[in-house]
């Protein structure tokens, strides 16, 4: 168990140090949309931004802190998140994930807040296929398959 904690504790710094890397606007972000960031986040470093055409998501960091903030088309925030090791969720989340998605492995998990509470998305991967769940409550829901 101390060598999983420990292998996943290294594969998210990593994740950090890759993803906190450099600003990757490019000019793909429209300007309402960084300024709205700029002035929301003064203190980020390393932004990059990714375009999901729907939404945009600015990875960056702050004190030492990998960060998330997704804002809408119109520049609105629409929440912050952050990644955290699966033994953070909560115990109920947990287990749900262990019965019923044994025959997969974490690639990715962060907390979010949505309406005052703490939400959570994380991607789940197998031989075969990668999948998105979400939980804003009391269970996980199907939230999409992405490309392996």
């Amino acid at each position: 168990m101390k060598k999983i904690i420990f292998t996943l504790t290294i594969l998210v710094a990593a994740f950090f140090g890759l993803s906190a890397y450099a600003n990757d606007n490019d000019g793909k972000i429209p300007e309402t949309v960084s300024s709205a960031f700029s002035k929301n986040f003064q203190h980020a470093r390393r932004v990059r931004w990714d375009d999901y055409s729907s939404y945009y998501k600015a990875t960056f960091m702050v004190r030492g802190t990998v960060l998330y903030a997704f804002y809408s088309a119109d520049a609105d925030l629409m929440g912050t998140g952050k990644n955290i090791l699966s033994t953070s969720l909560p115990v109920k989340l947990k287990n749900e994930l262990s019965k019923d998605y044994s025959s997969y492995w974490i690639s990715d998990l962060f907390e979010y807040s949505v309406n005052g509470g703490k939400a959570y998305c994380v991607t789940l991967e197998n031989a075969d296929q990668k999948i998105s769940l979400k939980s804003e409550g009391s269970g996980w829901y199907f939230y999409k398959k992405l490309q392996k």
